[in-house]
C-alpha cells in the first residue's frame, strides 16, 4: 500500500495531497492520505511512503524522526529519512555553500550572541531571524538595525534557549522581484512559481497573502538550481529549490526536502508527471 502522510492539522485543509491521490489512482495506483501521528493506523501495512503535508513536523521534530525510523523498517519512504534528517536544520545551507552553493548569507547561531554587533561585522542593516528547525515562517521576523536592536536581541534570546538560530539580511528583491521556486521530480526540472508577498510584507506563503504565478526560469535560476541538485547527498524524489536574487544573481533561499509545496493545484500536469514517476518508482521496486 501506497501512503502519503500528512497531519492532522492538513487532512481538510491541502487540496494538493487530493490532486496527487486522484494522479495516482488514475494510473491505477492505490495510496491513501494518513496522518504520520494516527495511533489507529498500522503502518506495517505500508509498503511506500511519500512524506507529502507533515506541516507540524517541526514542532516535533525529535518524535517525527523516530517515526520514520520505525517506519522505515518495513516501507520504502520518498524522501529518504536520512534526506530528511539532513534538511531539517537550515544549517545544511551552510554546508552547501561549503560545497560552492551560493546561498543568502547565513550566520547560525549556537549560543548567545549580541546580535546588532554580529550583523554590523557582517554589513547588514536589515535582518531576518528564525530558529533553524522551522516551516512556514515559523518564528521568522524581521528587525531593522540600529532601531530594533532591543527588540532583535529579546527574539534571537528567546529562540535561542530553544535551539540553534539563524540570522541572514534582509533580501528587498523578495519584496520587489519574489522568490522563485523551481520544482524538480526524480533529479529532473518540471515547473517554477514565482511567489511575491503582499504589500508591506516579506512572507511570500500564499496563507499570509502570498501570490503565486507559473514562470519560466532564466538560464541563472536553471544553472544554480541543477548546481545545487548536483550537491545533495543522495538524489531526491521531489525537491523544491527556493530562489531569490542578489545583485542580479540567484542565490538560495531555502531548499524543500519535507513537505514543500509543490504547486499541482498551479500545474496540474506535474501531479500526473509525479504520479507517473511513482508509479515507475513502485514498480521498479516490486521486481528487485
Amino acid at each position: 500500500m501506497l501512503v502519503l502522510a500528512t497531519s492532522t492539522n492538513a487532512l481538510e485543509l491541502s487540496e494538493e495531497d487530493f490532486t496527487l491521490l486522484d494522479a495516482l489512482v488514475a494510473l491505477g495506483v492505490p495510496a491513501k492520505l494518513v496522518a504520520w501521528d494516527d495511533p489507529s493506523f498500522e503502518w506495517a501495512h505500508a509498503s511506500h511512503v511519500i512524506i507529502r503535508t507533515t506541516w507540524d513536523y517541526h514542532l516535533r521534530l525529535p518524535e517525527f524522526l523516530g517515526w520514520l525510523d520505525r517506519v522505515s523498517a518495513s516501507a520504502i519512504i520518498w524522501n529518504s529519512p536520512a534526506l530528511i534528517r539532513w534538511n531539517s536544520d537550515k544549517r545544511y545551507l551552510l554546508e552547501l555553500q561549503e560545497k560552492g552553493v551560493p546561498i543568502v548569507e547565513s550566520l547560525a547561531a549556537t549560543e548567545p550572541i549580541d546580535v546588532a554587533v554580529a550583523a554590523e561585522a557582517m554589513n547588514w542593516s536589515s535582518i531576518v531571524i528564525k530558529p533553524t528547525v522551522a516551516a512556514g515562517a515559523y518564528e521568522t521576523l524581521v528587525f531593522e538595525l540600529p532601531e530594533d536592536a532591543a527588540a532583535a536581541q529579546t527574539h534571537f534570546e528567546r529562540l535561542i534557549e530553544k535551539g540553534t538560530v539563524l540570522i541572514q539580511p534582509y533580501i528587498d528583491g523578495i519584496v520587489v522581484e519574489g522568490e522563485t521556486s523551481l520544482v524538480f521530480f526524480d533529479g529532473f526540472f518540471s515547473h517554477a512559481v514565482k511567489k511575491k508577498p503582499k504589500a508591506g510584507d516579506f512572507r511570500v506563503q500564499i496563507e499570509f497573502g502570498g501570490k503565486y504565478t507559473v514562470v519560466k526560469p532564466t538560464p541563472a535560476q536553471t544553472e544554480t538550481a541543477e548546481r545545487i541538485m548536483s550537491a545533495l547527498p543522495e538524489m531526491p524524489l521531489y525537491a523544491r529549490i527556493d530562489l531569490v536574487d542578489v545583485g542580479g544573481q540567484p542565490r538560495l533561499m531555502e531548499l524543500e526536502l519535507i513537505e514543500p509545496e509543490l504547486f499541482f493545484l498551479f500545474v496540474p500536469e506535474a501531479a500526473v508527471e509525479f504520479a507517473d514517476i511513482v508509479r515507475e518508482r513502485i514498480a521498479e521496486h516490486t521486481l528487485r
